[in-house]
């Protein structure tokens, strides 16, 4: 194909072709660093649409399988195409038209796609745009996706070494498809994602804030060379997708959420920065109550589950409270308070009488508020639990499949061997948000949250609902299908209405997505990995974000939490046990948040830069994992704070704040001199300072 055969684009730093017989992308190409993302023409795609018909589901229609386009250069930086109809494999012509925008906006490029169905059939999926070659920058180098998930981020190799997250036996070739667990990566959870070489990248995110369903979808053409290590073959290709989940029905038109491509150099943080200027145009964060502000950790603690545990009667609680103001523990949260005990009898929100009455609870909450401890009370709305005799009048607002029948949601497992097995497990169905009855009987529910004098509630699972992704049903008031995320955010709004009177009510959740921060104060979630990506941290670097210390001597997560800026959640026996059972932990944390509250003006008030800035190194010059690198909040001076995870010492050298430093360890309060080394004992961590001329103590 020469240049004659497509129309280009070029601005600033991209170049693209759009193949005037097809309208696929052609080529796409870095014009400040040659990578070539899409170069061979042979191997251009277009869009494709699924057109389910009778007996044969998987019909589709293919761009390069049509007649060529109309295609409009409107100017130099803007391309549309149009056809009338389009050619499915098995279902011959069909009176669908497609419309594609393709234009330049500043360092972007902005895919709008528009479907015009006059036919008689449905238009489930639409793929656009599409990359029918995505390849490396060089030979030698990798390619990883990168998304966020559960409060961080989900990384896969892509190439030389393609990571399958769908199952073989469903799919032609090696598969990467976002949604894949808790639905990770599919908007809105990710809004965007990335396509990471060495040391540059491809972003890929919305260009409008809509709730519509959309993926990315990858796939590795023809497939392995090697299958036991996941090898791509000599003549692979990556083919790379948006996948839109429309179902424009017959006689609808329907335009589908922009797309904005832009390529970089840089690692993930400069990806998540294109997001976040983004981001930062439209959103603004609810203020934070001033408790929940400042560096604090929280006790979790269970109190009931589904196999009748009653570990602790309200009457009781106060000494819980106590334990916390003995050990400077600000917050509880209360799980296993309600009817049935944690996950079981949702979403009812009253308390379970085998624990004590309503006034008991309101009594024991009001005595650990006067020992100065908040108590937040766990609650969870996405589910109802079909094992109760309330369920029956809940089944109308459930979630729908295709096929009128209710989603299963997860059956939680607690305890006995009867449940662990799954035999008597209480499932949990997924409940539709855009039904205006359901979130009534939401509101309802939490009134007695409010009604109980709580100081704030933790929403469970709020970020995602399980396998149901749209809703079907057509008697819930909404459109069908409803993307069953549309409503997280309003359903959180109507909650604040109920607390209008209470500005310090805190509202939290778990693993909240990005967009929900818009009504949310706090996520908490579990970080215990040692290759943990702190992207949240990044996108939102002073939103309060707790993690959860489960270990009896859990020192790594004390450091992570200092690296972070984590508030610690303590869990003993998995939020199960008290204070006084986890004495090691409880007494590292403390110094820990003693030594960043001292500190406080780099390492709670100053902004979290994550690697960027300074780098760490061991002795033999290594990078060194983990460190985190902090700006001054008024001066904008760097420090850093470094983890050693091992269970050996070590010694690394830091290069980018200067060369005269001060450190200190979390649990040593002499501060070292240093011209840029700095030694870590086993599982410690640091914080690195510029040298002050005073106020410093130095050995």
């Amino acid at each position: 194909m020469n240049t004659s055969d497509c129309l280009q684009v070029a601005g600033k730093g991209v170049r693209l072709a759009v193949d005037r017989h097809t309208g696929a992308i052609a080529q796409l190409e870095s014009a400040e660093t040659g990578w070539r993302v899409q170069d061979r023409p042979e191997l251009a795609a277009g869009f494709r649409l699924l057109i389910p018909l009778p007996g044969r589901r998987n019909n589709l229609a293919y761009a390069e399988q049509q007649e060529p386009p109309e295609i409009q250069q409107v100017t130099s930086s803007e391309i549309a195409l149009s056809w009338r109809q389009v050619r499915s494999q098995h279902g011959g012509i069909h009176p669908i038209g497609v419309q594609q925008r393709i234009r330049l906006h500043e360092q972007q490029i902005i895919f709008e796609t528009a479907i015009d169905n006059r036919s008689d059939r449905v238009v489930e999926n639409v793929w656009s745009p599409c990359l029918g070659d995505l390849r490396p920058p060089a030979p030698d180098d990798e390619l990883h996706s990168f998304c966020s998930s559960y409060g961080a981020a989900s990384k896969l190799q892509m190439w030389p070494r393609f990571e399958n997250n769908c199952g073989y036996w469903g799919v032609d070739h090696p598969t990467q498809m976002a949604g894949r667990g808790a639905s990770a990566g599919l908007v809105p959870v990710s809004p965007f994602m990335l396509v990471l070489a060495r040391q540059q990248g491809l972003y890929v995110g919305v260009a409008e804030r809509r709730y519509d369903l959309v993926s990315w979808h990858a796939e590795l053409v023809p497939g392995y060379g090697d299958a036991m290590d996941g090898r791509a073959a000599a003549d692979a290709t990556i083919r790379f997708s948006i996948v839109h989940l429309p179902f424009i029905p017959p006689g609808a038109t329907r335009a589908l959420t922009p797309m904005a491509i832009e390529l970089f150099q840089g690692d993930w943080h400069t990806g998540a920065d294109i997001y976040r200027r983004w981001r930062e145009e439209w959103m603004r964060l609810p203020a934070t109550p001033a408790w929940a502000d400042e560096p604090h950790s929280w006790l979790q603690l269970h109190i009931n589950s589904p196999e009748d545990e009653l570990r602790i009667p309200f009457r009781d609680l106060p000494e819980v409270g106590r334990e916390c103001a003995d050990a400077g523990v600000r917050a509880i949260q209360l799980v296993g308070w309600n009817e049935g005990g944690q996950d079981h009898g949702n979403p009812s929100h009253r308390p379970d009488p085998r624990l004590g009455t309503f006034e008991e609870l309101r009594d024991a909450i009001a005595q650990i508020q006067a020992l100065g401890v908040q108590v937040v009370l766990f609650c969870k709305f996405t589910w109802a639990d079909r094992s109760t005799g309330r369920y029956p009048s809940l089944a109308a607002d459930t979630i729908k499949n295709p096929y009128g029948d209710s989603y299963n949601g997860t059956a939680y497992r607690y305890q006995t061997a009867t449940q662990l097995l799954g035999i008597n497990v209480p499932h949990l169905i997924p409940m539709c948000f855009g039904s205006e009855r359901y979130l009534a009987t939401c509101q309802e529910e939490f009134d007695n949250i409010v009604r109980l004098g709580a100081d704030g509630m933790l929403f469970d699972e709020s970020q995602h609902h399980a396998d149901a992704l749209l809703c079907f049903d057509t008697a819930h008031g909404h459109p069908v299908p409803w993307p069953v995320y549309a409503n997280d955010n309003e359903l959180a709004r109507r909650f604040r209405e109920q607390t209008r009177q209470s500005p310090e009510f805190l509202y939290s959740g778990e693993g909240l997505y990005d967009w929900e921060f818009e009504q949310y104060h706090l996520s908490y979630f579990r970080s215990a990995n040692p290759t943990h990506i702190p992207l949240g941290r990044y996108l939102l670097p002073h939103a309060p974000l707790m993690t959860a210390a489960t270990g009896f001597d859990d020192r790594n997560i004390v450091n992570q939490c200092l690296l972070y800026r984590y508030l610690i959640s303590y869990e003993p026996f998995n939020f199960k046990g008290r204070l006084p059972d986890f004495t090691r932990t409880v007494a590292y944390g403390q110094r820990m948040d003693a030594l960043r509250t001292e500190l406080r003006e780099w390492f709670w008030d100053g902004t979290f830069r994550d690697t960027l800035g300074a780098t760490v190194r061991s002795a033999g010059g290594q990078p060194h994992h983990p460190y985190a690198v902090y700006l001054h909040h008024d001066t904008g001076e760097p420090a850093l704070a470094i983890a050693n995870y091992a269970d050996e010492k070590t010694s690394v050298e830091v290069d980018g704040i200067g060369a005269r430093l001060t450190y200190r360890l979390v649990d040593n309060d002499v501060w070292q001199a240093s011209d840029g080394r700095v030694d870590l004992p086993a599982r410690s961590a640091a914080v690195v300072i510029p040298a002050r001329s005073a106020g410093t103590p130095v050995s």
